[in-house]
C-alpha cells in the first residue's frame, strides 16, 4: 500500500473520512489507518533528514550562536 498516494487521494477528494470510505467500499477505521500510517511515515522520512545549516558573517557585537530548528525554535549559546 502506497500510504502517501492514498493520503493525496483522500485530500484531493475533499470529502470526510466517513463519506470517502463509503464511496470507495472500504471501513472508516480503514481510511483512519491509512491516512494515521501515512503521517507516521512521513514523520520517520523527515527525522532520518539532515537540514541545512546557514552561517552569517558575525559581527563585532555578535556575542553568541544562534541555532534555528525546523519548528523555529530558536537556541542562542553565548560565546
Amino acid at each position: 500500500m502506497d500510504y502517501q498516494k492514498f493520503k493525496a487521494d483522500f485530500e484531493k477528494s475533499g470529502l470526510t473520512q466517513r463519506a470517502y470510505s463509503e464511496q470507495n467500499s472500504m471501513s472508516t477505521s480503514m481510511v483512519s489507518y491509512y491516512l494515521r500510517r501515512a503521517r507516521e511515515q512521513s514523520k520517520q522520512e523527515q527525522q532520518g533528514q539532515f537540514q541545512e545549516v546557514k552561517i552569517q558573517k558575525a559581527s563585532h557585537h555578535m556575542r553568541h550562536i544562534r541555532i534555528t530548528t525546523s519548528d523555529g525554535l530558536e537556541i542562542s549559546i553565548p560565546i
